[in-house]
């Protein structure tokens, strides 16, 4: 059979933790290695996500170009795989023009079949540096849990996805000075036109979220219309949106990244004599995704509408493992609160990790990082 095992591409602004390999990178290893012993057909890919907010912001206030950022974390990534032992067969990046072609064909598909519309919305703007704000580039206080330092996205300490107008005295993330609204124009997905199909395809398929996720997103997202989906964004850096009117606009990287997993097969393919399509439209195949759970819906309902939307396969199995923490506190790469992998496989043998992170809880549930846990396991 043949099996196209996947794992979340790691974000290309920061070096991974243990976390990571605790959520996918391990299992998803253990997953392709046991079906290769078993004589399938296996393709384990993955590769960096390399676009959006946090990286174009980080290279205007380190004064470096973005692709520099994402090129040193894309071989440091690279190094700490091959030193942890994780097989992939092909390791990519999001900004090969193979990857940036295909999310461009992506887009154009959906926008002939009348799943994508536009939407003139009010947005944040910085007057003194004369640009709008999207996502990360604003900063305020959550108007939720009363946070002051929250994202114009989301929320650190409380969790939530914010949306503009979310923020109390919200200022530019560049320049710190306080932000206006103006109106822009962008292209939003529709994703209630496939809510029957995700409905059914969630409630009917055996075993597709193995350890979490079913529940969640029928009795959150699916139980009332699904939201359309802002995927332009006014910023420079990331894929462009291939049409006249929309100069100036590159994809989110949430409808950009997720295409990886066609595009680095096909990469892997066009240099190994195979074809992409073997999976992505043969109805024997098997698609296996392997994410942590803080990205269930962006897999579980944004990603399978796409795929719907072109004609591609959905995934047979969503691998949705719990996460780790350490000492009580989420891991992240944003807050520095981590143990990062590379630190840690020059310390002590890469198989202890790998032991201790598979036994030491159910993988559907988070984990508590403690040393003298690990050294008792």
């Amino acid at each position: 059979m043949k099996i196209l095992v996947t794992a979340a591409l790691p974000y290309a602004n920061n070096e991974l933790h243990i976390g990571h390999f605790r959520s996918t990178y391990i299992i998803a290893d253990v997953y392709a290695r046991l079906h290769r012993a078993l004589g399938d057909d296996v393709v384990f890919i993955c590769g960096t996500d390399e676009h959006g907010t946090p990286i174009s912001l980080r290279a205007i206030k380190e004064g470096v170009s973005p692709i520099e950022i994402t090129t040193k974390y894309y071989e440091l990534d690279k190094k700490v795989f091959k030193d942890t032992e994780i097989s992939f067969d092909y390791f990519g990046r999001t900004t090969s023009k193979e990857h940036e072609e295909l999310v461009q064909w992506f887009f154009l598909e959906l926008l002939k079949k009348g799943f994508i519309t536009t939407k003139k919305t009010q947005q944040p703007y910085c007057e003194y540096d004369k640009r709008f704000l999207p996502d990360r580039y604003v900063r305020g206080t959550c108007k939720y849990c009363g946070y002051p330092d929250a994202k114009g996205d989301e929320c650190d300490n409380c969790g939530r996805v914010l949306a503009q107008g979310d923020l109390l005295n919200p200022v530019c993330a560049i320049c710190g000075k306080p932000t206006t609204i103006r109106e822009t124009e962008n292209w939003y997905f529709d994703l209630e036109k496939f809510h029957k199909e995700l409905q059914a395809w969630i409630e009917n398929s055996e075993n597709l979220f193995p350890l979490y996720g079913k529940k969640y997103l029928l009795t959150q997202f699916l139980s009332k219309p699904l939201e359309s989906f802002g995927i332009t964004r006014d910023l420079e850096w990331g894929v462009p949106v291939p049409l006249q009117e929309a100069k100036g606009k590159v994809f989110y990287v949430w409808f950009d990244a997720p295409i990886g997993y066609v595009s680095f097969l096909k990469e892997y393919c066009d240099k190994n004599g195979c074809s992409w399509k073997d999976f992505w439209q043969n109805k024997d195949s098997k698609i296996v995704h392997f994410i942590g759970r803080n990205i269930i819906y962006h897999h579980g309902l944004f990603w399978p509408s796409m795929l719907l939307g072109v004609g591609l396969n959905l995934p047979t199995n969503i691998v949705a493992a719990g996460l780790l923490n350490l000492s009580g506190k989420k891991m992240a790469k944003s807050s520095g609160w981590m143990i990062k992998a590379q630190d840690f496989v020059k310390v002590l043998n890469n198989d202890y990790l790998r032991y201790y992170l598979i036994i030491a809880a159910p993988l559907e549930e988070d984990l508590d990082f403690k040393l003298e846990d690990f050294q008792k396991e």
